[in-house]
């Protein structure tokens, strides 16, 4: 059987529907929190990653989450400027940003109390990393909240012409 010929004009798109994800506000929970590694930047981008991965658990009513934290070496100045954490500077470092997003408050919590946990201070974090840490978390763990709009699902693609026989 043929496919039938396409249409000469095509109907306009219909507005998504208020509960499809195109048109619907996602609030994410992003947790974060900085603090200083020793050694230099360039350390850091010659032998060692600049992105590490930390696995962090947690119990839910749904099992156990596991989610990957993301931790970023930058540069400390220019993450960065204030006079307390200018001062930290002059030992040398490079600062790391810990961070992790979800879509649940409650699951944010819960990964925020472990983020602190596990980089409570300079020897926990130095465990968590297998990088020296120089000092504990410069800045608190804390939550904030993005509203961002769900990005809408691509057009299903179109099948291929029929190959002839």
């Amino acid at each position: 059987p043929s496919p039938p010929p396409p249409s000469p004009s095509p109907p306009p798109p219909s507005p998504p529907p208020p509960n499809s994800p195109g048109g619907k506000m996602v609030t994410v929970y992003r947790v974060t929190t900085v603090f200083t590694v020793s050694g230099t930047i360039a350390e850091f981008a010659e032998g060692s990653p600049r992105r590490v991965n930390l696995e962090v658990r947690f119990a839910t009513a749904a099992g156990v989450q596991v989610y990957q934290v993301t931790l970023i070496f930058q540069s400390a100045r220019r993450r960065l400027d204030d006079a307390t954490y200018g001062r930290k500077l002059q030992t040398g470092g490079v600062s790391v940003e810990a961070s992790i997003d979800t879509t649940s408050s409650s699951e944010s919590a819960a990964a925020a109390a472990q983020v602190g946990t596990a980089l409570q201070d300079s020897d926990s974090a130095t465990a968590a990393l297998g990088e020296p840490v120089i000092d504990t978390p410069s800045t608190p763990v804390e939550e904030t909240t993005v509203d961002v709009r769900a990005a809408p699902s691509p057009p299903p693609p179109s099948p291929p012409p029929p190959s002839p026989p």
